[in-house]
């Protein structure tokens, strides 16, 4: 898939997630709060990606990291995507619960978990030319910080559908990616704020 052919697939994806947030709004307006939030999230790791790329003087367009990036975030709104699908199916009373959409929830889960480890070892960081490989950090910081998104979320959702009754889990399911992202920043905060503290130990004022 060309560089345009995914940018208007994502694009397209994250209209119609947006849209089935609308939709669904009336039934669980928290539910839709969480998609958007979600949604939101990818549009900005990948406005994140392009404006770094071009910062550093990258060919955005013929980035190896582009097609990962773009690529995982296109996975993961289609997953969305079903998932809100299956919850108006589910609300217009079309579909009914059972173990097999248990099992299929925890196959999803586990995509996740594994998209998630290989993204910081597949991608270079930006992979482009010698500007973008002198200065790795920061598009090793957005790998990592997508790396561990996906792995939570996978995880948060193999859990919803392992434990949930059913009757929840279309609801659940929504809010595996930003329980994910706040896990990631919590945990930064914390890290940061001891790091602070040892600081001030080691050198008193």
């Amino acid at each position: 898939m060309n560089a345009t052919t995914q940018s208007i697939f994502a694009t397209l994806l994250l209209l119609l997630n947006a849209a089935m947030a609308i939709v669904l709004w009336p039934e669980n307006s928290s539910r839709s709060l969480a998609l958007l939030i979600t949604v939101a999230a990818f549009a900005g790791v990948w406005l994140s990606s392009r404006l770094l790329a071009k910062r550093k003087g990258c060919d955005w367009s013929t980035s190896k990291a582009r097609r990962e990036i773009v690529g995982s975030i296109i996975m993961a709104l289609l997953i969305l995507l079903g998932a809100s699908i299956a919850i108006a199916l589910r609300d217009a009373g079309t579909i009914e619960g059972d173990l097999s959409k248990r099992f299929v929830g925890v196959i999803i889960g586990a995509v996740l978990v594994v998209m998630g480890n290989a993204m910081p070892k597949k991608l270079a960081p930006l992979d482009c030319n010698t500007r973008c490989a002198a200065d790795p950090i920061r598009a090793q910081r957005l790998q990592r910080f997508m790396g561990w998104t996906f792995v939570l979320a996978g995880l948060i959702y193999m859990g919803i559908w392992i434990i949930i009754d059913l009757d929840k889990t279309g609801t659940a399911v929504l809010f595996a990616f930003p329980a994910a992202i706040a896990i990631i920043i919590l945990a930064r905060l914390a890290t940061l704020r001891n790091a602070r503290s040892k600081e001030r130990l080691d050198h008193p004022v």
